[in-house]
């Protein structure tokens, strides 16, 4: 890369100085490639040359660009979509729908300041446009987050200088805690779905702490009747309008489970009922061989079976739970019933014991009250019997 300095005579009369560096041939066209800065004395130019071309030698240089934020985080959502999954895609787009390119979309991309995302993260904490009322601290971090992903690429890429999405002060997280179904309130959710159509998907949320899409995507085919074995290999979920299966986000989400015999049992009428209902409707019956199905052997779309679940609650008397709030009850469940909480992260399929000690510390601090009280029964009542033992023996007036 070569620098020079060219000294210009303007109309006015005055003097100026332009500062051409020489970047080669454009690969595709073949044509030259230069950068030009303009400055108003030799001084100047010979700090804005070696500027650039020090810019150009340690890789820090960032050609002039009229590309907006919208624009490109469009560009990188459909670019680098493939390497998330459907339900992290569906996220962020309705993030840069909702927030960013409202926000920040007609501003060019090099541009941006991490103040126009400070003031903005702001107001969102008092008044969000999108939703017409304040927004919760999760939801501000995910919108900084997804532009945190696209600029990183935007600086990889030589667009952008720095990443400013990593220069803001984001509100602290505060941590959630799951509402979940104690044991009575278990008991009497299986009891008011027996014979219903969400017998079947409560006792396997309960049994097996599925997540949504594992258990819409679930198939007889993935249940060994003999060993009470059931694998776990793919989950469902809705991208463009349609349902597609996809593999676990990571290896662990890729496992075994073994079924309580009472689950394989329900399991094993909910098998007989399916074959009775593909004969009687036929070519009305879609032969996918899911377990939770529509009437007409279709798979459930996640999002319509969130508020089904919902809506059985409602009729029915219970706490309002998310769906996903299942889950975390049969996970308080395992380590309440003293589960080693190894063999329950195998279970859900977290990808590492931190995860799972993370999420459920605050029913691990129960058990081991619990525990606690155990030994207190154990160690030193025990202890107390046994030296009224002794006292009575060595008495001879008792």
């Amino acid at each position: 890369m070569t620098g020079r300095i060219e000294k210009k005579s303007n109309k006015n009369g005055s003097t100026s100085y332009r500062v051409v560096i020489e970047l080669g041939e454009c690969r595709i066209t073949g044509k030259r490639l230069r950068k030009f800065a303009t400055a108003s004395t030799k001084k100047e130019a010979e700090r804005l040359k070696n500027n650039l071309l020090s810019e150009i030698h340690t890789g820090t240089y960032v050609s002039t660009s009229n590309k907006t934020v919208g624009e490109w985080v469009q560009e990188w959502i459909d670019t680098y979509s493939p390497s998330y999954s459907p339900t992290t895609v569906r996220g962020y787009t309705t993030l840069i729908r909702s927030h960013i390119v409202p926000a920040f979309g007609h501003i060019k991309l090099q541009d941006l300041t991490a103040l126009d995302l400070q003031r903005y993260y702001n107001s969102l904490a008092e008044h969000s446009h999108a939703s017409n009322r304040s927004i919760s601290t999760k939801s501000i971090r995910n919108i900084n987050m997804v532009l945190m992903a696209a600029l990183t690429k935007a600086e990889q890429l030589g667009f952008v200088k720095k990443n400013v999405a990593k220069m803001v002060e984001l509100p602290k997280m505060k941590k959630y805690v799951a509402t979940v179904f104690d044991r009575q309130e278990v008991n009497a959710l299986l009891d008011a779905s027996r014979g219903t159509d969400m017998e079947i998907p409560i006792a396997i949320l309960l049994s097996l702490g599925l997540r949504r899409g594992e258990l819409l995507a679930l198939r007889f085919s993935d249940i060994d009747f003999d060993t009470n074995r059931i694998h776990i290999t793919k989950s469902i979920h809705r991208i463009k309008g349609s349902l597609v299966e996809k593999p676990p986000k990571t290896e662990s989400g890729n496992r075994v489970i073994n079924a309580p015999p009472s689950l394989m049992e329900i399991l094993k009428k909910a098998k007989d009922d399916y074959d009775k209902a593909k004969l009687e409707k036929g070519e009305n019956f879609k032969d996918d061989g899911y377990v939770v199905h529509q009437k007409d052997g279709k798979p459930h779309n996640p999002d319509r079976f969130s508020h089904k679940f919902k809506q059985f609650l409602a009729k029915n008397g219970f706490k309002e739970i998310r769906l996903h709030d299942m889950r975390h009850t049969n996970a308080s469940l395992m380590l309440l019933l003293g589960l080693n909480p190894k063999v329950a992260q195998q279970r859900l399929g977290h990808s590492s014991f931190n995860i799972t000690m993370d999420t459920y510390s605050h029913i691990l601090a129960e058990v081991e009250e619990e525990a606690t009280s155990k030994l207190e029964a154990s160690l030193f009542q025990t202890n107390a019997v046994n030296t009224d033992i002794v006292n009575t023996d060595e008495n001879p007036n008792t």
